[in-house]
């Protein structure tokens, strides 16, 4: 649930929380995290599918579409990537540590609020790579809309997001955006935080963050995009 908060320069903003997927366990920490799983709804028209998710924490505001120029790029490249507004998704075949060949489908679902800000939600689900497909040819064969859950994956600090800037300019650039998906989803592995809040940084593309445990706030730092100079070469790293 978005929830409005207010600025020191009096604007308010959104803001919003980023769930990925874990792909692998955490050590000691099976008998208090529980598997989440989502569920994706496909259905085919017109040039291409339409994609939506739902799960206990989130229902997403539409359905995405995908072109069936973009699904022969994932079936040929391995990866494709599609926009819709502000939102995005992008798509790649992915093998996960205990070897389940899957599509991982990184979802940003934004909107614009009206004040040069963008709120909303992001997410990341894995779906065995084989099904998905079988998924789209059934739909393609009678037009109706079908499910896939998507695989187990295990719990991870909700990553709550405040952005009136440095959020926009992340989703508007797909190199800069797949680089953030990525980091967040890989490196934000906390198991004794219950959530991290990221803020916008000076920097472009950049974001401070501030963890929270059971006891308050821990540790507080940096996630800056380092060698801006080159976008495609860039990398994300943690400053404290």
């Amino acid at each position: 649930m978005n929830k409005r908060i207010r600025k020191p320069d009096g604007k308010r903003r959104k803001r919003f929380f980023f769930c990925p997927a874990e792909t692998g366990r955490q050590p000691g920490m099976e008998e208090v995290q529980m598997e989440e799983r989502t569920m994706v709804k496909v259905l085919a028209g017109g040039n291409g599918v339409y994609i939506r998710t739902v799960s206990r924490r989130f229902r997403s505001p539409c359905s995405f579409p995908v072109e069936e120029e973009q699904l022969k790029e994932l079936q040929e490249k391995g990866r494709c990537s599609a926009r819709k507004g502000y939102s995005a998704a992008d798509m790649a075949r992915f093998v996960l540590p205990l070897g389940e060949d899957c599509v991982q489908i990184g979802f940003m679902w934004l909107e614009g609020t009206g004040d040069g800000c963008v709120s909303g939600y992001a997410e990341t689900v894995f779906l065995l790579y084989q099904k998905f497909w079988e998924c789209i040819e059934a739909c393609r064969l009678d037009g109706k809309e079908r499910s896939l859950l998507s695989v187990p994956v295990r719990r991870r600090p909700r990553i709550e997001i405040i952005s009136g800037r440095n959020l926009r300019e992340v989703a508007g650039n797909r190199t800069v955006r797949k680089k953030f998906g990525r980091f967040i989803s890989r490196k934000l592995n906390w198991p004794q935080y219950q959530r991290i809040v990221l803020s916008d940084d000076r920097e472009p593309y950049s974001f401070g963050f501030a963890g929270y445990t059971t006891e308050g706030l821990g540790m507080c730092g940096g996630i800056i995009l380092q060698g801006q100079d080159d976008l495609k070469s860039a990398s994300y790293g943690i400053h404290t």
